[in-house]
């Protein structure tokens, strides 16, 4: 097997990758991994908008210096930002953490990981 074939967030997974943010684009109707977004989520499609990651994953955070050789760390891809509903980033972190504590690499359950995240975001905010 494959990198992408263990890995769901690989860019050979386009369910995952990118659904939501075409959605956004109004071709719901084109793509049925989108459609879910639209379907399943309904009650929270109409939350704030929020210049959002787009594909927010628990693979998308990394760690990189700054200019000045600064250890920072944080999200580290932006190429699907779109202002979308902001819960759009916090239902697919949470759905990413599901999928990863299902194929046993992650050190907490899925219940403590949407606690962090949930509690993450509303400490930045």
């Amino acid at each position: 097997m494959g990198r992408c074939a263990k890995n769901p967030f690989c860019s050979s997974a386009p369910r995952f990758i990118a659904g939501p943010l075409r959605c956004a684009s109004s071709r719901c109707d084109t793509l049925p991994e989108a459609q879910q977004w639209t379907d399943l989520c309904a009650d929270l499609r109409h939350a704030p908008k929020v210049l959002a990651v787009g594909d927010l994953h628990v693979g998308s955070f990394g760690t990189w210096r700054d200019a000045e050789g600064r250890l920072c760390r944080g999200v580290d891809d932006f190429e699907e930002s779109w202002p979308l509903p902001y819960t759009n980033d916090l239902v697919r972190l949470t759905a990413s953490a599901k999928i990863v504590a299902d194929l046993d690499q992650l050190s907490i359950n899925v219940k403590d990981s949407c606690d962090v995240i949930l509690d993450g975001w509303v400490k930045w905010l």
